[in-house]
């Protein structure tokens, strides 16, 4: 579900186009090209007098939505044959980059984003951070039976449209070179915009009997997978082992 919907302001990047000689209205006709074949040198935006070439973004629009929900820490889980409740901290640390639908060698990775940034700036008047932290640490009172864990449910915000490579130079007296091409697809990362904020939950699941199984016929593979067992029976499973999801079972902090 979108919780936002952002459309760009194009006139500053539509004003660095015609300057190389270009029609903004011409963007769909321009042929779809791969940016891996686009040398590192040729994505910084350049232009003296007329001549120069660089790579633009000219979004159609960012919304903002919820990313997957993920499990921010270990789970801990009180197993139903216990008499008392356990408290435990349940404390987790997660941080989420930027992803892209658009296939990028590492050669021009550094390129490509810093050409997110410069779009976000420049069409939305935000800033794009490649990567966030999330850390959250909450005490939690589990009960005979029951299994919980922090799960987070970030806000994540996606671009999605145009990103066209213009030229327009000589390589000497005699040989203009210039042409434009254009890629698309979305670009996604964590971020925030007015009131929408970041969900950080307690999961409040049934106890795993079956991991409790596993773990007493076979200790030394779910210790590798850092699951452990006390001598009351209370089970903690790494992050990566649980499942996430059904926010109908998720109590908000």
């Amino acid at each position: 579900m979108t919780l936002l919907e952002k459309s760009p302001d194009h006139r500053e990047v539509d004003t660095w186009i015609r300057r190389l000689g270009f029609d903004p209205a011409a963007i769909p006709s321009f042929p779809v090209i791969d940016p891996n074949s686009l040398h590192p040198d040729m994505w910084p935006y350049w232009e003296s007098n007329g001549r120069g070439w660089g790579v633009l973004g000219r979004p159609n629009k960012m919304t903002y939505l919820y990313g997957p929900p993920r499990a921010l820490s270990r789970a801990v889980g009180n197993p139903p044959h216990a008499q008392d409740p356990v408290i435990r901290t349940l404390t987790g640390e997660e941080t989420i980059g930027t992803s892209t639908t658009i296939a990028v060698s590492s050669s021009i990775e550094g390129s490509f984003f810093d050409m997110v940034k410069a779009t976000v700036t420049t069409s939305f008047s935000q800033t794009w951070t490649h990567e966030t932290k999330f850390t959250d640490s909450v005490q939690a009172t589990i009960r005979p039976g029951r299994m919980m864990w922090l799960e987070l449910k970030p806000v994540m915000r996606r671009i999605e449209g145009n990103f066209i490579h213009l030229m327009n130079y000589y390589l000497g007296p005699w040989k203009p070179v210039k042409g434009a091409g254009r890629f698309s697809g979305t670009v996604e990362a964590p971020g925030l915009e007015g009131g929408l904020t970041h969900v950080v939950a307690v999961r409040d699941e049934p106890y795993d009997g079956t991991l409790h199984e596993q773990l007493q016929a076979d200790g030394k593979v779910l210790a590798r997978a850092r699951v452990s067992l006390d001598g009351n029976g209370v089970l903690e499973i790494p992050p990566g082992l649980l499942p996430v999801g059904d926010a109908d079972r998720t109590a908000r902090v």
